[in-house]
Parts: C-alpha cells; sequence; structure tokens
C-alpha cells in the first residue's frame, strides 16, 4: 500500500477529490504542527471515508519545535483533548531545532508531549535538527522503553546511528525519506536502504501545498529500485 508516512495540510486536501495525479497515496500520516492547523487536520480525517478514492487519514496533533512560542496556558489540555476526539491519531508533529530559538521552551513541550503520548499509548512522529544530544535521552525516557511506534521523520543520519536506535535502545523506529529533499545518490540514504530492514525505512513528502507531492510516486519507484539493486549486492558480498 503506497503510503506518505509523513505530509501537512494544504487546502485541496478539503476542496479536491481523487485522482491526485503524481500523488495518490492509499494512506497519509496528516501531521498538524500547531493549534492553529489542527482542525484543518481533523476536517480531513473526518471527510476521507465520505469522498470515493480518498486515502486513508491517519491523523497527529501536535506543537512543532518552530510554534512553541505561541503556546498560551492549557495547551496541554487541548492537545489531550483532541486525541481524545480520534483514537487512531498519533502525537506530531513534535520535537527539537536547534537552529530555533527557545531551545529550553522546545525541550519543555517536546518532553510534556512525549508524556502524553506515553499515557494514551499513541505513535509519535519527530522532527530533529542537530539535537541529538537532546531528542535521543528524552526519547529512551518515555516512548523508547514503552515501546510505542516512533517515527524519525526526514530523517538525514546514518545507518549506524539508526541501528544503534534499533538494536542498541530497542526502540519501535521507523525512519522516513523525503521526496522533496532526499539525495537518493548519497551514501547515507544508501546506507540506510541497504543496511536497515525494509519496513523501518519509509516514504514521505513533508508536502505543504499539493505541488510539493508531485513526484512522489516516482520517487517510491525510485527507492524500490534501489532497494532491488542493494539487497543484490549485499548478497553478493
Amino acid at each position: 500500500m503506497l503510503t506518505d508516512a509523513h505530509v501537512h495540510f494544504f487546502p485541496e486536501l478539503l476542496t479536491h477529490t481523487p485522482p491526485f495525479p503524481g500523488w495518490d497515496p492509499r494512506q497519509i500520516h496528516l501531521n498538524a504542527t500547531q493549534e492553529a492547523d489542527r482542525e484543518a487536520v481533523a476536517q480531513v480525517t473526518r471527510r476521507a471515508p465520505n469522498v470515493p478514492g480518498f486515502p486513508e487519514v491517519v491523523p497527529y496533533f501536535g506543537i512543532h519545535p518552530w510554534y512553541v512560542a505561541d503556546l498560551s496556558d492549557g495547551w496541554e489540555d487541548r492537545l489531550s483533548a483532541a486525541l481524545d476526539q480520534f483514537p487512531a491519531a498519533g502525537v506530531g508533529e513534535i520535537g527539537l531545532d536547534a537552529l530555533r530559538p527557545d531551545l529550553e521552551l522546545q525541550k519543555k513541550v517536546f518532553l510534556a508531549q512525549l508524556e502524553l503520548a506515553v499515557a494514551l499509548k499513541r505513535p509519535v512522529s519527530i522532527h530533529c535538527v542537530r539535537a541529538w544530544e537532546w531528542v535521543e535521552p528524552l526519547i529512551q525516557r518515555t516512548v523508547g522503553p514503552a515501546g510505542l511506534p516512533i517515527l524519525l521523520h526526514g530523517f538525514n543520519g546514518s545507518a549506524d546511528q539508526a541501528l544503534h536506535f534499533i538494536e542498541g535502545l530497542g526502540w519501535n523506529v521507523s525512519f522516513s525519506l523525503t521526496s522533496i529533499r532526499t539525495r537518493l545518490n548519497s551514501p547515507k540514504t544508501r546506507g540506510l536502504l541497504e543496511r536497515l530492514p525494509p519496513d523501518r525505512v519509509l516514504l514521505e513528502t513533508d508536502a505543504e501545498t499539493l505541488d510539493q507531492t508531485q513526484g512522489f510516486r516516482e520517487f517510491c519507484q525510485a527507492v524500490e529500485t534501489l532497494r532491488r539493486n542493494g539487497t543484490a549486492n549485499t548478497a553478493n558480498h
């Protein structure tokens, strides 16, 4: 089943009907990033079952590290209420971004959301930019030991780092490659495809517009070709 493992709201999800040429997944993991787009994600989730051919929507509700400064009192209760409305929803997009301000506030908000995911037994979709020294221990004290599904979205780390999370720490973790940014000819990308179990490497658009979804099917086909070739090459050594 063609799945877009991490995508954001764009208006056409409420106005258009399939097909979506060049994209057309059968399932999408639709991530909110702040309180302002939460209702739009909820509306798409409610709409999907009533539109023939529309992809299955798995919603995620959370506060992205770029928007922590916008929070007001009661945000945790409001997030919990949104998750209660959708029992299949995950917590996302959440995480840390060391290139952005308010890192200490980011950590506080990230930890609160990880703890909420554990309390509600929900999967998480995580954004990490130059912040592994904080992200890893925070996951390890919360969702990692709980065995909850973790997506490290837009992952640009190495296969060694990924295997450390899987084998060394025992996380139930997947890593997604982004169609609009991933260089398929890079040694890191090829290492992930050759050394990780196929079900641990997912594919995403990270799209915020319909235009950014274009080429996703071709990207998925190219990844599948690399997987086949990489497996064959590994078997010959």
